[in-house]
């Protein structure tokens, strides 16, 4: 009976090994798809690598990842109070390239969440929009580098917002909000923030007066509302009284 057990045991760690490294195999060749690409933004990381050596995420940091909704997010510290929080946005990102990136890009930080905002894979241009089940293996790429660098860390996605000028590719992008809300309940320290019933008017239309001239990225009032959501999000899972530092 000994030998049955450890037999099934060895059988069933052999397995794991196997899917393992098929597994890791599976991204490797998903990532290399688009390892040329992603180049572009090289000195946007160089960049960002240089600023870690001064300003680092601690275990009472929240560090915010994404594209240029959060680069261009100038009132991040306040908006986000009472949680210290820094940001490593990069204008343009999309998930294939975070997915490369986040191991740099986490490098230096050991935060106490992390949270994720990537807003360019669907843009209504069908030669180059992603499929939501890529996003998903892509989200999912980003998350296990997340978790290896910082395995303390809560990890939050904030939906897609439902931009003006981006509003006709809105169904395919609400399919990959909703593969990822899922995705997001299926494991631990992962939570979906949803933001397009704030975003949206009665009749379903995007909300112009939250946004800039190219309708794409947030104004003054966007961000305040995204800010409010977001710390909600938080206090649900830190609580209200959690300190600026420690």
């Amino acid at each position: 009976m000994l030998v049955r057990r450890r037999f099934i045991f060895s059988s069933f760690l052999i397995l794991s090994v196997c899917l393992s490294q098929r597994l890791m195999a599976q991204e490797k060749d998903l990532l290399s798809e688009y390892r040329e690409k992603a180049m572009s933004w090289e000195k946007d990381i160089a960049a960002w690598e240089k600023s870690d050596q001064t300003e680092v995420a601690g275990d009472s940091t929240l560090l915010f990842l994404g594209s240029s909704s959060i680069r261009r997010w100038q009132t991040l510290s306040t908006d986000i109070e009472p949680w210290k929080a820094i940001g490593r946005g990069y204008g343009g990102a999309k998930f294939s390239d975070l997915a490369i990136y986040a191991p740099r890009l986490l490098a230096a930080h050991h935060p106490k969440g992390v949270v994720v905002y990537v807003g360019n894979d669907i843009t209504g241009k069908a030669e180059t929009d992603k499929k939501p089940e890529e996003i998903v293996r892509l989200f999912g790429i980003v998350v296990d580098a997340i978790k290896k660098q910082a395995p303390q860390a809560e990890i939050f996605l904030i939906a897609i917002t439902p931009a003006p000028s981006r509003f006709a590719a809105w169904p395919k992008i609400q399919t990959a909000n909703s593969q990822l809300q899922e995705f997001c309940k299926k494991h631990t320290k992962l939570h979906f923030i949803e933001t397009h019933s704030a975003y949206l008017t009665t009749d379903g239309q995007p909300r112009p007066e939250l946004y800039v001239e190219d309708r794409l990225h947030q104004n003054e009032v966007g961000y305040k509302l995204w800010s409010g959501i977001i710390r909600k999000e938080l206090e649900s899972v830190y609580g209200k009284s959690e300190p600026s530092s420690k």
